[in-house]
């Protein structure tokens, strides 16, 4: 029987790298590019494995893993791509 892995990352190079290396070693591999995708294949499937990017934009390895055993998404914060918070003026 095939090992099932789950790759996640945002980088699609990483995901293509990752396919191709470990579906050559016979190993049936899924691949997800984001943390909420990832939260949502696993809510239905149990892969054997998980590599995950934990340094992903948006939801980050560390949400996903938590989002995945409590079952709900964190929201983001109110600021930019970076994490910088605009000010708020009246």
């Amino acid at each position: 029987m095939k090992s099932w892995i789950l790759v996640i990352d945002d980088d699609t190079s990483n995901l293509t790298m990752a396919n191709s290396i470990l579906s050559a070693e016979g190993m049936r591999v899924s691949c997800v590019k984001s943390g909420s995708s990832a939260v949502k294949f696993l809510n239905s499937n149990r892969p054997d494995l998980i590599l995950l990017d934990v340094h992903m934009t948006g939801m980050d390895g560390f949400e996903t893993m938590a989002a995945r055993h409590t079952g709900v998404e964190p929201k983001p914060p109110h600021g930019d791509a970076f994490g910088r918070f605009s000010s708020l003026s009246a």
